[in-house]
């Protein structure tokens, strides 16, 4: 588990069932927790993270900093591999130097030594960086820029369905879910909206906050997010979930219940 602390610092907590000293979620190991951060960059948005294989973690964080003149922001990148540590690595920004990155990234992996990475930025574009373990770099493609109706409102997230197949979620400020999809060689032409569950009187929710998506192993993936009632603004906002197999079927949005307040929601597949 990675979070940014309130010094701008990334910490890292895990359990290890090997261990005896942190064999449980009520005993996790807190060694090597403080990852810092950068030198002169504050971090701009919680980390994504994934694994390509046993030993190995793959974390990526936003961060930006005053160049005396503007804000630049940039990708960071850090891993652990097999006891390694690479310290942080930048991996730059997707377009000019003054490329205003919009929240975190979204990250996965379909094989040994390769990354996809997605962010958004405020010219309502989907920018994608494909990472080389072999040579160490990342290297940044246009993906898709969402319709002009539409507005980017916070960061995505990704998963990957099938090798060199890569889908990136993400909302608007409309509270609509994007499905934007394709593969190494470049995205499917454009984004493709999925209708939202309703509420009793047929009225479309609006979901908010991050999306996020797992992928199952077999082709399928899952989806969830945070959904409010513009019919009831009082009400509290919950959490829904909808299965997507390979195109050829979608099952309906199921409500998670209970009350969620704040951020958005993850997913993990065991």
């Amino acid at each position: 588990m990675f979070v940014v602390d309130n010094a701008n610092h990334l910490r890292h907590a895990y359990v290890d069932t090997h261990s005896n000293m942190c064999a449980g979620p009520d005993s996790p190991c807190y060694t090597d927790s403080d990852w810092g951060a950068p030198g002169g960059w504050t971090l701009m948005a919680n980390p994504t993270v994934t694994s390509w294989g046993p030993g190995r973690l793959d974390v990526l964080v936003t961060a930006y900093q005053w160049n005396g003149s503007s804000y630049t922001y940039h990708l960071w990148h850090r891993y652990r591999d097999a006891g390694f540590d690479s310290g942080w690595r930048d991996r730059g920004t997707p377009k000019s130097s003054s490329y205003h990155l919009l929240g975190g990234a979204g990250v996965t992996t379909y094989s040994p030594g390769s990354l996809d990475v997605f962010v958004s930025g405020t010219d309502n574009a989907i920018c994608h960086g494909v990472y080389n373990d072999s040579n160490g770099t990342l290297t940044w493609y246009n993906w898709l820029t969402l319709s002009s109706t539409y507005t980017i409102t916070d960061s995505p997230d990704a998963a990957s369905w099938l090798p060199n197949r890569s889908m990136s979620w993400l909302h608007d400020t409309n509270g609509n879910l994007w499905d934007c999809g394709g593969s190494n060689s470049g995205s499917w032409g454009s984004c493709s909206g999925w209708s939202p569950p309703t509420n009793g009187n047929g009225q479309a929710l609006k979901f908010t906050n991050k999306p996020s998506i797992i992928a199952l192993g077999d082709q399928r993936v899952l989806v969830a997010s945070r959904a409010t009632d513009p019919a009831c603004p009082s009400c509290a906002a919950q959490g829904w979930m909808k299965l997507w197999d390979w195109g050829k079927y979608t099952g309906p949005w199921v409500a998670t219940g209970g009350a969620l307040a704040g951020a958005g929601v993850d997913l993990s597949s065991w």
